[in-house]
């Protein structure tokens, strides 16, 4: 599990299970914690990195605990309520 803060810099990334499935899209981060919607279009991505994306219903918080590594373009996630085994 990743002990590095996540930052503005994670927004646009694709969040990705286990199993190697894409199951959302980091929309913002507050406060170190990502919020991921978990049902994004290639609008919802777009407006994700140019940051006119927020929080809503539809989306759930990732914590820093949570990631098990990070690259350029994804984190990958373990066992986390909210991520479905798509």
């Amino acid at each position: 599990m990743s002990t590095e803060k996540l930052t503005e810099d994670d927004i646009g990334k694709e969040v990705v299970n286990a199993n190697g499935a894409t199951v959302g899209v980091v929309v913002s981060v507050e406060d170190g914690v990502a919020h991921v919607d978990v049902d994004p279009d290639i609008t919802d991505a777009v407006k994700a990195k140019i940051g006119l994306n927020d929080v809503s219903e539809e989306t759930f918080p990732l914590h820093p605990g949570d990631v098990s590594a990070s690259t350029d373009d994804e984190l990958r996630v373990t066992d986390v309520a909210g991520v479905d085994e798509r």
